[in-house]
């Protein structure tokens, strides 16, 4: 394995202002929009790994949205995988080359998600359109 990545792509985006809603304890109000990644709140370890919103706008209003996971690990193995899209460093916002594990498409409560922060980037429809034919293989979608 060669040194890490990390941080290392690209220079960071130029300050925005942002201020974040006025939120109840417990409770999220704002709505994560399809294409957006996000990072979810440190696990236990510390890590606060990226995610993608992939549910329709119309179904983000409520407590969870659908996202697809994002692993840095073992990428030349799982970049050959049919549930996997490789995204280089840049990519939407991501701060290294990494995958989009299609087979982990999750149901996450917002409040797990990082949404104070804002999105760390936005995903076009052309990398939107490769990471939903991956997410057709684990639901056999395309299976006759």
């Amino acid at each position: 394995m060669g040194p890490s990545r990390a941080n290392s792509c690209s220079p960071a985006p130029p300050e925005r202002e942002f201020s974040p809603p006025r939120m109840k304890p417990g409770k999220s109000t704002m709505n994560p929009k399809r294409g957006e990644p996000y990072r979810l709140k440190p696990d236990a370890a510390g890590r606060r790994r990226p995610i993608v919103i992939v549910s329709r706008n119309r179904l983000n209003g409520g407590h969870s949205v659908l996202a697809v996971p994002f692993y840095s690990q073992q990428l030349a193995k799982r970049s050959a995988q049919e549930s996997c899209v490789r995204f280089n460093c840049g990519e939407g916002g991501l701060d290294k080359d990494c995958v989009a594990k299609t087979d982990q498409l999750s149901l996450i409560d917002k409040l797990g998600i990082d949404l104070a922060s804002g999105p760390i980037g936005r995903f076009d429809d052309g990398q939107m359109r490769r990471l939903m034919d991956a997410v057709e293989w684990p639901l056999a979608i395309d299976d006759k």
